[in-house]
């Protein structure tokens, strides 16, 4: 997998953004979830560089180990624990808890701190999907 990533930039490399554009691609480089909006069609990465890096992710389990994280699963492989609780942890669990989800450290940090919730709320359940 890495020796075709790198072969497809290498290729790639050299390639002036300008001789990319076109009228679909904004529609075709961008990624929105809740009110946030992920616009990377002003970058290098074309469709096939896109596909290889899905194909990354998806041959190194990268979803399964967001997962495991969020289900409060030991996934510090150094540490042996679970990730830090931190205050980007903290509103996740929170905003978990009101929508109803149930994670192993959810229980245990919403219970700990009180941060407001605002619309950042369908967020996470759209980042998990």
């Amino acid at each position: 997998m890495w020796t075709t990533l790198k072969a497809h930039h290498a290729a790639v490399s050299d390639r002036r953004f300008e001789t990319m554009l076109d009228t679909g691609r904004a529609a075709d480089f961008s990624a929105t979830a809740g009110y946030m909006r992920l616009d990377y069609a002003k970058t290098n990465i074309d469709a096939e560089g896109r596909a290889l890096l899905l194909d990354l992710l998806n041959q190194t389990g990268v979803a399964a180990k967001r997962d495991a994280m969020f289900t409060g699963d030991p996934i510090n492989e150094t540490e042996g624990r679970a990730v830090h609780f931190n205050r980007s942890t903290i509103q996740i669990a929170q905003r978990c808890v009101q929508h109803g989800a149930t994670f192993g450290f959810v229980d245990r940090v919403a219970g700990e701190h009180s941060i407001a919730f605002g619309r950042n709320t369908s967020l996470v359940q759209q980042i998990k999907q």
